[in-house]
């Protein structure tokens, strides 16, 4: 967050960008070096909580916070899935129109 300052700062027409990435998983290992353990609790726990300090505190650092819902245990074979794919998509390509918008209208004034 404080980059996307520092670049506001010394460039006033920036765009800011934020991508974030929280996993709703129920299961989830960790790795160091060659021990595993459970994540303690589950990632799907605090994702709601995480999700709400994202928003309430990054969001306002960023001209476009986009935050991708997942779900990934760490284990093989991998799994991974959106939480919603389609949710997803749009809000993807919602974001990628507001920059677009956003875009135009810096290089304009």
């Amino acid at each position: 967050m404080s980059q996307s300052q520092t670049f506001r700062q010394q460039t006033s027409n920036v765009i800011s960008v934020g991508i974030v990435g929280i996993n709703f998983s129920e299961a989830y290992t960790s790795y160091e070096g060659d021990r595993t353990y459970p994540a303690k609790p589950a990632p799907a726990k605090e994702a709601p909580a995480a999700l709400q300090r994202v928003t309430q505190h990054a969001a306002p650092a960023f001209d476009e916070l986009l935050v991708l819902k997942f779900r990934a245990t760490n284990v093989s074979p991998y799994p991974f899935e959106w939480v919603d794919a389609r949710d997803t998509t749009q809000g993807y390509a919602a974001a990628l129109l507001r920059l677009s918008s956003l875009l135009d209208k810096r290089i304009q004034d």
